[in-house]
C-alpha cells in the first residue's frame, strides 16, 4: 500500500491550494480491494472523488477513512453502492476530519471482474 501525500507547498498562502489525484486503474475481485493508494488529508479538509467503471461488468465501491494509513479503524464515508458498466459514482466531503481516505472496489457478482478508474481533488 502506498500513500498519496498532498503537497503542502502552498501552506501559508491566502488562497486554498488544490491537488488533483489520479489513481492507477484497479481490477476488481470477489473481495474489496484498495484502489491504488490511500490519500493523506493532513493539509486538506475537502475531498471530491469520482469513480468510473471502465470495465465490462458492474462493480461495487465504498469510501473509507481513518487516522492510520491502513485504515484499520475504518469509518464508512460512502456506503456500498453499485456502479454499472461505463457509469460513474461520486463522493464529496467538505469537512474531512480523518487523516486518510481510501476508495475500495469489488465485483458486484462473483467471478465477474471489472475495472475502476478513480480521480480525486483535495483542497486545503
Amino acid at each position: 500500500m502506498s500513500i498519496l501525500r498532498i503537497p503542502d507547498d502552498n501552506r501559508g498562502n491566502v488562497g486554498r491550494s488544490a491537488s488533483f489525484l489520479e489513481f492507477t486503474p484497479q481490477a476488481t475481485t470477489n473481495a474489496y480491494v484498495l484502489v491504488d493508494s490511500v490519500v493523506n488529508m493532513l493539509n486538506s479538509s475537502l475531498i471530491s472523488v469520482t469513480l468510473e467503471n471502465s470495465g465490462d461488468e458492474s462493480l461495487d465501491w465504498k469510501v473509507l477513512a481513518g487516522n492510520t494509513p491502513t485504515i484499520d479503524e475504518a469509518v464508512e464515508l460512502q456506503a456500498e453502492a453499485t456502479v454499472l458498466t461505463t457509469a460513474f459514482g461520486t463522493y464529496y466531503s467538505a469537512a474531512m476530519v480523518w487523516r486518510y481516505v481510501g476508495v475500495y472496489v469489488k465485483s458486484s457478482a462473483p467471478d465477474t471482474p471489472s475495472e475502476a478508474t478513480v480521480i480525486a481533488i483535495a483542497k486545503g
